[in-house]
């Protein structure tokens, strides 16, 4: 997942789209993929937040809107799978060492919110 949303995330930016949108429907396509097949879609969207991230940064874009996009975009598509694939995302984003749980925390308290 991290190598397909970051390619996805790329080569959007190079035809001068989007890689905020970008981020958020590939992690989209990737955790509705993952649960498809019955993937660990914790896993999957820990990876594939990484993947939008690392490549954003390597563009060398701010980070922290495609954080909360893609964030919000797993969690959405989980949400849809039903409250346990929700709730499994949701944990496994947070518990992610390798992504910024205080924006992490942000979208996730902001989309509770509205």
């Amino acid at each position: 997942a991290k190598i397909a949303v970051g390619s996805a995330v790329y080569g959007v930016s190079e035809v001068g789209g989007d890689v905020v949108v970008a981020s958020a429907k590939a992690v989209s396509g990737a955790i509705k993929g993952a649960a498809e097949v019955g993937g660990d879609v914790g896993t999957v969207a820990v990876s594939a937040v990484e993947g939008a991230v690392e490549t954003v940064g390597n563009l060398g874009k701010d980070t922290t809107s495609v954080v909360r996009a893609s964030t919000l975009a797993a969690v959405e598509a989980a949400d849809a799978l039903g409250s346990e694939v929700g709730a499994k995302v949701r944990n496994a984003l947070l518990s992610a060492a390798s992504l910024p749980r205080e924006v992490i925390e942000a979208a996730l308290k902001g989309r509770e919110n509205k």
